[in-house]
This record gives C-alpha cells, sequence and structure tokens, in this order.
C-alpha cells in the first residue's frame, strides 16, 4: 500500500510468454485488494511494464578425450593419470534473458467517493465473479 487508498500490484513472469497471463493478471490482483481493504470501486492511475533484459556470458564447456588403457602392467595401470589424453572447449556463448515485470498502481474508493458509471471505474465484484453479477 502506498497510502491508505492507494496501491501498487507488481505481477512478474519467467520470460516473454508469460506476457499475457501476467497483465491478466493484474486486474483480479487489484479487485482482491480493493475487497481486501473494504473499498467498493478502484481506478488503475498507472500501469507501466518495468521488464528488464540483458545477457549473460557462459563458458564454454570442457570435454576430456582421455585414451583408457585396459592392460595393466604389473601392479601398474597406464590409464588416464599417466598418460594424458586430449580435451576440447566449446567457445563462450551470450545468452539473452527477460525479467518480466509489470506495475499497476491503483486508487481505490469508497461507495458515494466516486461514481461507478464513469469510464475506467472498476468494481471488483464484475472482474472476480463475472458470472454471478452479469445482467
Amino acid at each position: 500500500m502506498l497510502s491508505g487508498d492507494t496501491a501498487m500490484i507488481s505481477a512478474w513472469g519467467a520470460g516473454l510468454g508469460d506476457r499475457p497471463r501476467v497483465i491478466k493478471a493484474t486486474l483480479p490482483e487489484a479487485a482482491k485488494l480493493t475487497r481486501v481493504h473494504y473499498y467498493r470501486y478502484f481506478v488503475i492511475l498507472r500501469a507501466e511494464d518495468v521488464s528488464t533484459t540483458g545477457s549473460i556470458r557462459r563458458g564454454g564447456d570442457t570435454f576430456h578425450d582421455e585414451t583408457s588403457h585396459e592392460r595393466p602392467l604389473g601392479t601398474t595401470n597406464f590409464g588416464g593419470p599417466n598418460y594424458p589424453g586430449h580435451s576440447y572447449t566449446t567457445p563462450e556463448t551470450t545468452e539473452l534473458y527477460v525479467r518480466l515485470r509489470f506495475e499497476t498502481t491503483i486508487r481505490m474508493y469508497r461507495i458515494g467517493e466516486i461514481d461507478p458509471g464513469m469510464e475506467g471505474v472498476f468494481n471488483p465484484d464484475t472482474i472476480l465473479n463475472p458470472v454471478a453479477t452479469a445482467p
């Protein structure tokens, strides 16, 4: 809560594929918050995409190709530690990432503080129970 009647709702996603789900989840969260604080209506003051993107450098993988000597000579086994083999390291790669995040600021109103017929005024009952409140 930013103040007694103003709140900010944040929603996160794992990647770009989550964008529709995250956007769709913010309105029911605002409705739940309005109900929990005993308000009747809310208005969205600000909705902002504050996602971040970046890149991560990953080092290459190393693969060891050591020849195996299975014939022991006396009490010794001429294996990898005695005769080192070859190794191969793959090149470094750069991976892009997206941390999806949306912030929505709402202001909540009690009955009589705002005209519910105005555009942009939401009733939490119609969002959370659309079938029960439909005409």
